[in-house]
C-alpha cells in the first residue's frame, strides 16, 4: 500500500525543481507542468546537439593535427643528426610459427620503414643494422633485400642480437644504439606463490605480480617449452649494454600487454597481443622457463658492484630508467592496433612515429617527450615513453648545423 504521507514529501520536493524549471524557461503565473517538461525536453535535445557538434570539432582537431604533420613531412626536410655511429637492431614479427597465435601484417613493413627512416635520415649504414624478419608467406614487404640480409626472429637469435651489442668490439663507449620491436605482447600475472625449478631445484617464489613479455616467432608452451622474453630479462641485457657501451640507448616498442578490447581505430584491423602461454604436459611451465631465463641473464649480467640489485623473483623488480630510454605504442592496459590493408598494412604507432620524424614539428634539439608530442593522439591508446633522460635530444644527438652560407660543405 502506498505512504500517503510518503508521496506528500515526493511531490513537494519536485515541485521546487518545477518552479526552478519554470523561472529558468521564463514562465510566469500558474504553472503548467506540460509546458514545463516539453521546455524541458528541448533543452535536453539541445544541449545533446551542442555535445555532439563538440565532439566533431575535436575529431577535426585531432585531424588536422595529423593532416599538418604529413603535409610538413612531406614538403620539408627532418630532423638529421650524425648517425655514422649508431648500431640497431630491427624485429618485425608477422608470421608466428604457433597455430594458436593470430599472425600480424604491418610488424615487417614497420621494420623496415624503420631501416630506411634510419637510414636516410641519420645515415645509418645497412651494415649496421641487424634484422630478424618474420614476413608472412607470399608477402612481399622482403622482396627488395638481398639473400641473408635478415635472421628468423627466434627467441635465441633476438637474445643472440642484443647479446652482441654488449660484447661487439666495434661498438664504442657512447654510441647510439637503437633496438627496435614490431609483433605480440604479452603479460602474465602471478599472485600466488609458486614454484619454480632453477638449475634443477625447486625453488618457492612470492607472486611476482604482472610480468610483461615480447613474443619470439618460435613461442610455444610444451615439447619443448620457448618461452616469451620478459621485460626483466630484456631490461637486464639492456642495462649490461649501458653498462659496457654507454646509455644513449633508445628502445622502440610497437606491441602491447593487454587484450582489452578498446574503442577502435579507423582502419584497425588487429591488435598486437598475444595471449600468455599455457603450460604443457612437459616440465619447466612457459611461465618457469621464462623466469629462470631471466635470473640465467641477472647471474650473467647483474653489476657485480651493486650487491644489494634486487631479483628477479620478486612482484617489486623495476627496471633500471638511466640505462635507456624506452617509446611503447600504448600504457599497460591498453592495446597496439594495425591498421589495415586500406592503410597500408602499417602500425597505427609506428606509422604516425615515421610521419613525425620526417615532419618539422620535430625541431632541431627536440627531445623524445617532445616527439611524443609531436604526434596524433587516440582514445585508449596513448604513447609512452619512459626513462630518466627522456628529456634528451633525439637518439642522445644534437642535429647537425646546415653549413654557413659561403662555405664548403
Amino acid at each position: 500500500m502506498i505512504d500517503e504521507e510518503f508521496l506528500k514529501k515526493e511531490i513537494k520536493r519536485d515541485e521546487k525543481i518545477e518552479e526552478e524549471l519554470a523561472v529558468t524557461f521564463g514562465m510566469t503565473g500558474d504553472i503548467d507542468d506540460t509546458k514545463v517538461v516539453d521546455a524541458a525536453m528541448q533543452l535536453a535535445a539541445q544541449t545533446e546537439e551542442d555535445l555532439q557538434r563538440i565532439r566533431a570539432k575535436i575529431q577535426t582537431l585531432h585531424k588536422l593535427r595529423r593532416n599538418r604533420t604529413e603535409l610538413a613531412g612531406l614538403n620539408k626536410p627532418p630532423h638529421r643528426v650524425d648517425g655514422r655511429r649508431f648500431w640497431v637492431v630491427l624485429i618485425g614479427i608477422d608470421k608466428y610459427a604457433g597455430d594458436d597465435v593470430l599472425n600480424l601484417k604491418g610488424c615487417v613493413r614497420d621494420a623496415l620503414e624503420m631501416r630506411t627512416l634510419l637510414h636516410e635520415t641519420l645515415q645509418v649504414p645497412f651494415g649496421r643494422m641487424c634484422l630478424l624478419l618474420s614476413p608472412l608467406d607470399g608477402d612481399d614487404s622482403t622482396a627488395g633485400l638481398k639473400p641473408n640480409t635478415y635472421r628468423s626472429p627466434t627467441r635465441e637469435h633476438i637474445i643472440s642480437a642484443l647479446t652482441d651489442l654488449i660484447s661487439n668490439h666495434d661498438i664504442m663507449k657512447n654510441d647510439g644504439i637503437i633496438v627496435y620491436y614490431a609483433g605480440h605482447g604479452t603479460a602474465y600475472t602471478v599472485t600466488d606463490d609458486t614454484q619454480y625449478t632453477v638449475n634443477g631445484v625447486e625453488v618457492s617464489a612470492p607472486n611476482l605480480g604482472f610480468v610483461e613479455a615480447l613474443c619470439p616467432l618460435d613461442r610455444r608452451g610444451d615439447d619443448p617449452v620457448i618461452p616469451d622474453i620478459s621485460g626483466r630479462e630484456l631490461n637486464i641485457i639492456l642495462e649490461k649494454i649501458s653498462l659496457e657501451k654507454g646509455p644513449d640507448i633508445t628502445v622502440i616498442l610497437d606491441s602491447c600487454y593487454s587484450g582489452t578490447v578498446t574503442t577502435p581505430v579507423t582502419g584497425s584491423a588487429a591488435e598486437r597481443y598475444a595471449l600468455p602461454l599455457m603450460a604443457g604436459r612437459s616440465s619447466p611451465t612457459p611461465l618457469s622457463a621464462m623466469m629462470v631465463a631471466a635470473d640465467t641473464s641477472f647471474q650473467l649480467y647483474a653489476d657485480p658492484k651493486k650487491p644489494e640489485e634486487q631479483s628477479v623473483w620478486t612482484a617489486k623488480w623495476s627496471a633500471n630508467k638511466a640505462s635507456h630510454v624506452l617509446l611503447t605504442a600504448c600504457k599497460t592496459y591498453q592495446s597496439a592496433s594495425e591498421l589495415g590493408a586500406k592503410f597500408g598494412n602499417r602500425g597505427l604507432f609506428t606509422d604516425a612515429l615515421v610521419r613525425a620524424l620526417k615532419s618539422s614539428e620535430v625541431q632541431a634539439g627536440c627531445s623524445f617527450v617532445g616527439l611524443l608530442r609531436a604526434m596524433p593522439s587516440w582514445k585508449n591508446r596513448t604513447p609512452v615513453v619512459v626513462g630518466d633522460r627522456k628529456h634528451s635530444p633525439l637518439w642522445f644527438r644534437q642535429p647537425l648545423r646546415p653549413p654557413n652560407p659561403g662555405t664548403l660543405s
